[in-house]
């Protein structure tokens, strides 16, 4: 089995920030968010806010094209 060494983490609700925060602060080159619509154009201006702590993943559209992720959470 090979290493996982890029997570994408499916919306950004309240379980999705915990999530992306954490592995954000341990390897912040691994992680990215997907997400559509008004969430995502919020989330590009914005960033994700996580007990006052802002975090600006790398963001994917659900109809993006290629591999991006070993893990989907």
């Amino acid at each position: 089995m090979e290493p996982i060494k890029k997570i994408s983490v499916i919306g950004a609700g309240a379980m999705g920030a915990a999530f992306a925060s954490k592995f954000f602060d341990m390897a912040p080159d691994s992680i990215s968010l997907i997400a559509k619509g008004k969430r995502y154009e919020k989330l590009k201006a914005r960033g994700l806010i996580v007990n006052g702590r802002r975090y600006d993943p790398p963001l994917i559209s659900p109809e993006e094209r290629g591999s991006f992720a070993d893990l989907l959470i």
